[in-house]
């Protein structure tokens, strides 16, 4: 498997060999095979002749005994209409840079083949929110993020900079005192994050689109933020933007469970399968009817002649339209699933909690849509 390396750098280059030196001496050596460093112009010069054209690089790896990866064709630079972007000074600019970021992170991320690590060590603060982010968003579970931890006064407190621990280098501390650059400590630390990689339609994530795609993905994975439109002309539910085309009869069951989140009575909102009666799906497909006779009339009447006008005793009628209900659910549910991909819990009618019957001794499950009624647009004939 690749081992790819990715670091933001702004303008302090030393964070590159801190990290490839710590990822190299750790108890489980890592040593990547391709490295990628997100920065501006700016910090891109600052890369080449800090860490290329001064051999840092090239002294470190030969100290380390391990292969030479980057170079500078590893230093991805910002760009915002075809020109470099020489730093991050503005809203706009960081805006810019957080597209490039996560856009680079995301890509990094669909390689099968590879693993990869992610440092929050370098760049500026919204730099690190925004690789971290970005990881947290395509991460997949062999996709590591860490940090690097430098020992003071190593950290920034000496003279020359400190690039990694060597015997070749003395430093002079901002007291005065000489230090050899072979007592520094470099150390490692991962940090742990939730991956939602799959918990989100894939195409809402948009190149250069950050904010947008943020905004998306969280309506998608908050209940509270679930929003649910009903469309009776057409028969369809919009999940979260996401339209998901249903039977005349599933779009009547599925109206039944959003109209009851309107109930005053949070006891009116859940349902035992088991107490859902025809007549009320019938009143839903008989306002149907209303809007469209030629598409709804075979629905209504066999639906009709099998639960309502049936010459069926009530037990048996109840028993078989239970039973039709539960295969009329599971096919709602599927419908949903396959449109919406990897978020559908909220919109699906599923299971909410449990309760006993102690009269009979047995435990019933209660089902609704996990869907806010202030989210949800039905239209009033149907409630």
């Amino acid at each position: 498997m690749k081992k790819i390396l990715a670091l933001v750098s702004g303008m302090s280059p030393a964070i590159i060999t801190e990290t490839i030196y710590a990822l190299a001496i750790d108890e489980d050596p890592w040593i990547p095979d391709e490295i990628r460093i997100f920065t501006t112009a700016e910090g891109k010069r600052k890369i080449i002749a800090e860490l290329l054209d001064s051999n840092i690089y090239k002294q470190m790896c030969s100290e380390l005994n391990i292969t030479e990866v980057m170079s500078a064709k590893s230093i991805i630079t910002v760009q915002h209409k075809g020109v470099d972007l020489e730093d991050i000074r503005t809203s706009s600019e960081n805006d810019i840079f957080a597209n490039f970021l996560v856009d680079g992170i995301h890509d990094l991320c669909e390689n099968s083949s590879s693993e990869l690590y992610v440092s929050l060590a370098g760049g500026r603060k919204t730099m690190s929110y925004y690789m971290g982010y970005a990881l947290s968003l395509f991460g997949r579970p062999q996709d590591k993020l860490f940090h690097v931890l430098v020992s003071s006064p190593f950290d920034g407190g000496v003279t020359p900079v400190f690039y990694y621990p060597t015997t070749n280098i003395d430093y002079v501390d901002r007291n005065g005192n000489l230090l050899n650059g072979s007592t520094a400590e470099l150390e490692l630390a991962e940090i742990p994050y939730v991956s939602i990689r799959n918990s989100y339609p894939k195409d809402l994530v948009k190149k250069g689109r950050f904010s947008e795609s943020l905004r998306k993905i969280q309506n998608e994975i908050d209940p509270n933020t679930a929003t649910l439109k009903l469309v009776d002309a057409s028969f369809t539910i919009i999940c979260n933007d996401i339209a998901v085309k249903l039977t005349t009869l599933e779009y009547a069951i599925y109206y039944f469970f959003a109209a009851s989140k309107f109930e005053e009575d949070e006891r009116d909102r859940i349902y035992r399968i088991e107490d859902i009666d025809p007549k009320d799906i019938f009143a839903i497909l008989e306002n149907l009817v209303k809007l469209d006779w030629r598409t709804t009339e075979n629905t209504f009447n066999k639906f009709k002649d099998s639960y309502i006008k049936t010459t069926k005793d009530n037990e048996q009628r109840l028993k078989d339209f239970n039973s039709a209900l539960r295969k009329h659910i599971h096919k709602i549910n599927t419908k949903i699933v396959e449109q919406l991909t990897g978020v559908y819990s909220h919109f699906k009618i599923d299971c909410v909690t449990k309760e006993k019957d102690e009269m009979v001794n047995k435990v019933y499950k209660l089902y609704s849509i996990n869907v806010l009624s202030d989210n949800i647009e039905i239209s009033l004939a149907n409630r």
